[in-house]
């Protein structure tokens, strides 16, 4: 069963200029990044406030997609989810 972490719990990554939060798969820890560009290209923006903010505010939008990747089994080289706005669905 897929969890995830809280929204208060997405955090800006400088490195890869988007936010980064943690999901358990059967108690395994997967990290999970959304680009900047998905955020902007996919995410409603009459949420005020920063990126962060935004990304924190909908968050189930954010699980969802990466739900959708888990279950293709579209896991990065290093067992990580990464969502670039052209993975959006």
């Amino acid at each position: 069963m897929l969890e995830f972490s809280t929204s208060d719990r997405v955090h800006w990554d400088t490195d890869r200029l988007g936010v980064t939060f943690v999901a358990y798969d059967s108690g395994k820890v997967i990290t999970c990044h959304v680009s900047r560009a998905a955020i902007d290209d996919n995410l409603d923006y009459t949420t005020p406030g920063t990126i962060l903010d935004k990304a924190r505010a909908q968050f189930e939008e954010l699980t969802e997609q990466v739900r959708a990747r888990v279950a293709a089994r579209a896991f990065e080289a290093d067992g990580s989810i990464r969502i670039k706005t052209g993975d959006w669905r």
